[in-house]
């Protein structure tokens, strides 16, 4: 009946208003932590909580503007920084209950490999669940996943954090990716670990890897 329509229009017109409230929130919150000089007053957990309650197109806003500041951050050596969009990104991961999304994974594993103090074991395992979700690169691209995993085991191995080359196991694992990464001329000559690690295990791909140019 009448009163039942506008029973309904009254409460989607509310919860409207509350999405509302809560994508501005998680904007206002994601700026402030990606832009602000004091970010000593950004409750971390109100951030994860208000990016994980946010709206689908706002979720991918705040995703691109937390890359992008990663991105520039890196590039610009300012790797204190990075820190700052470990909270945007790991909201944007509990909220992927279906784990659709392996870019929010991968980001967040560029942070933990590339922070002043990296956590390359945290690095090891969000490479490894993005890559389980992206799928075979063949069809999907996203090769430098492979690369950055390889990094990570690398860093994480103790027979190359001792000069020595690594064992049966290590050297099919890493060699597997890295050769992806050759395969689809991803940029590692700068990689100083791969370019080391190669020379001490394989050193037949150095002279490719050292090859391979910025797309």
């Amino acid at each position: 009946d009448v009163e039942s329509i506008r029973l309904e229009v009254l409460k989607f017109s509310e919860a409207q208003k509350q999405q509302s409230e809560i994508d501005a929130s998680a904007l206002s919150l994601a700026s402030q932590i990606l832009t602000g000089e004091d970010i000593s007053n950004v409750s971390v957990p109100a951030l994860i909580k208000a990016v994980k309650e946010a709206s689908p197109p706002v979720k991918v806003q705040i995703f691109y503007q937390a890359k992008d500041a990663r991105r520039q951050w890196f590039y610009e050596s300012k790797l204190s920084r990075l820190d700052r969009t470990i909270p945007i990104f790991k909201g944007l991961i509990e909220s992927d209950v279906e784990q659709q999304f392996h870019r929010n994974y991968a980001q967040l594993g560029y942070v933990y490999k590339d922070r002043r103090q990296p956590d390359y074991a945290k690095a090891l395992e969000l490479f490894n669940k993005a890559i389980e979700i992206r799928g075979p690169h063949q069809k999907s691209g996203y090769q430098i996943y492979e690369l950055c995993r390889a990094i990570s085991r690398i860093n994480l191995d103790e027979n190359f954090n001792n000069h020595r080359p690594s064992d049966e196991k290590a050297v099919k694992d890493i060699l597997a990716d890295i050769d992806v990464a050759l395969a689809a001329q991803i940029y590692m000559s700068e990689e100083k670990s791969v370019i080391e690690w190669l020379k001490l295990n394989a050193n037949d791909r150095v002279s490719l890897a050292e090859r391979t140019k910025p797309k």
